[in-house]
């Protein structure tokens, strides 16, 4: 025979007797109060690139000085700006902020953060729940730091007439925070009905002084072809990293016999 405290705190009255086989004792009365301490959970304060994802289950400790395990936890995010960091998580790739979030202790690996498009702070919260009681809110700060626009460039070329030349083989990208390629745009500066082109699958003969858009995936879609005739015209390259723009880089392209 066992006895279990309480879901919640408070004391009641039990009584117990016994008997020899022949008559009973007289009942005696005992309290029995349950208490249960509530857990913690704590996040530190955090920085994150622009953009940068980071999960949750790496930030977050819960402790409960009863030994209860941790059975679920919530989640707040305090910051209301379009380009401040949120939380994520496999049923919302986007949660709003000022919604509770709640979270099974055996799904917190599945919750993470996205740090924001813009500098700034975030204040977001957490808390732990034991099985009976719910920890107090821990605030912590989310920082995102500003972004760092990408570089594309393309080195001069030279083709033969009517020469071709695939242009993901010709095109360098660097990031300061690591972030890939998202997209690609591309302008042909040179007007001349005979100087060259770039291609897609989706336009044989772009026209000059328009943006070509290209999705980073489709970086071996583009290709560019030499003049029908000698001479040199100035073509444009840039990169885009999810969030900004790098600025456009000239490259010449000459054609010769």
């Amino acid at each position: 025979m066992w006895i279990k405290g309480g879901s919640t705190t408070g004391s009641e009255t039990m009584w117990v007797r016994a008997f020899d086989g022949i008559a009973w004792s007289n009942w005696d009365s005992f309290n029995l109060t349950s208490t249960n301490t509530a857990p913690s959970a704590t996040i530190s304060d955090q920085t994150l690139n622009a953009a940068q994802w980071a999960q949750l289950v790496n930030w977050t400790t819960a402790s409960d000085t009863d030994g209860d395990a941790i059975t679920q936890y919530q989640f707040w995010d305090g910051g209301g700006a379009a380009t401040s960091a949120y939380f994520w998580t496999p049923d919302n790739s986007h949660w709003a902020s000022s919604t509770v979030i709640d979270v099974s202790a055996s799904d917190l690996a599945n919750v993470w953060v996205r740090g924001g498009t813009a500098a700034g702070t975030d204040s977001m919260f957490v808390r732990a729940f034991d099985g009976t009681s719910w920890s107090a809110w821990d605030s912590f700060t989310v920082t995102s730091l500003a972004n760092h626009a990408p570089d594309a460039s393309i080195s001069n070329q030279t083709l033969h007439v009517n020469e071709w030349s695939q242009v993901g083989n010709l095109v360098s990208y660097a990031d300061a925070d690591a972030n890939p390629a998202a997209a690609y745009q591309f302008w042909d500066g040179g007007s001349n009905a005979n100087s060259g082109y770039f291609w897609t699958s989706a336009n044989s003969h772009w026209a000059a002084s328009t943006v070509i858009d290209v999705n980073a995936a489709d970086l071996d879609d583009i290709w560019m072809r030499g003049g029908a005739t000698t001479g040199s015209e100035t073509m444009y390259v840039r990169a885009y990293d999810g969030i900004d723009w790098s600025a456009w880089h000239a490259f010449t392209l000459s054609t010769i016999v």
